[in-house]
């Protein structure tokens, strides 16, 4: 076989190593970008996790003031 004659054997391979190539460049660009989202998500998650708590501890906070501001009104009428 001549220089210039057309080797279609090597043609299909070389087009099968650029083909592999880009979906395997595809896949770690896809799996990078998931990998972003799952851990805005993961955040997300944690930081209205974290909002509940503090919600929770105000509220009891709260609770308790009045509580205490009903004690203190009590131990002043004398009751």
């Amino acid at each position: 076989m001549s220089f210039w004659e057309y080797d279609a054997e090597r043609h299909l391979k070389i087009e099968k190593e650029d083909s592999y190539n880009d979906g395997f460049q595809d896949g770690i660009k896809q799996g990078i970008e998931r990998g972003i989202e799952q851990g805005i998500e993961s955040e997300k998650n944690n930081t209205l996790r974290e909002r509940n708590r503090a919600d929770a501890a105000e509220q009891k906070l709260a609770q308790l003031q009045e509580e205490l501001r009903m004690l203190r009104g009590q131990l002043a009428s004398g009751k």
